[in-house]
């Protein structure tokens, strides 16, 4: 997961056990105990690159959701989570009742897009389809996650722990990018 760019906890446990020899369905790490293990392998062998990565993709992600304001963005995933590398997208979740609000916008500034979906497990255990959009943003990826106006209401669990993923406002993203920025100037 921190030098191969595998962002599916599944697909990097069963990668290892496949490297190691083990079987791939027993004695698996939980998602806790990789996301752990990943954050102290980023913080150790990350150094100077990873922190100017994790600026990078902070400072793309204010530029979105600026751009995309009209939606609602907030910030999800990897960055939030401090699991985030050179490798990771910038998650945003963006709301609107009309699903194709997002690619609109994208069609009316040009933005190549790809369009595509996350089968994601939610609290019942039932597995729902979740409409993304991805875009290049200079050298970062951004991904959008479609939900409609309801669906600010309850976040999609997080794969690390089943608990609802947490989400960033503008303010709270810009206030992460600040001690980014500080943690860069002490390195």
């Amino acid at each position: 997961m921190a030098t191969e760019g595998q962002h599916q906890y599944f697909a990097a446990k069963q990668k290892a056990a496949q490297r190691l020899g083990a079987d791939p369905r027993q004695g698996l790490p939980s998602n806790q105990e990789v996301a752990a293990a990943l954050k102290d392998y980023l913080e150790f062998y990350g150094g100077r690159a990873r922190e100017q990565a994790v600026a990078s993709l902070l400072e793309t992600a204010i530029q979105a959701m600026e751009w995309l304001q009209a939606m609602q963005p907030k910030l999800s995933g990897a960055l939030v989570d401090e699991l985030a590398n050179e490798h990771s997208p910038v998650h945003l979740h963006v709301f609107s009742d009309d699903p194709d609000t997002a690619v609109h916008h994208l069609m009316r500034h040009q933005v190549p897009y790809e369009q595509g979906q996350k089968r994601i497990r939610w609290y019942n255990d039932e597995v729902r389809t979740i409409e993304t959009i991805s875009f290049e943003a200079g050298n970062n990826r951004v991904e959008l996650w479609l939900f409609n106006e309801t669906g600010q209401r309850q976040a999609p669990p997080s794969p690390i722990d089943g608990k609802p993923r947490t989400r960033l406002d503008l303010n709270a993203v810009k206030q992460l990018a600040q001690r980014q920025q500080a943690k860069l100037l002490l390195a």
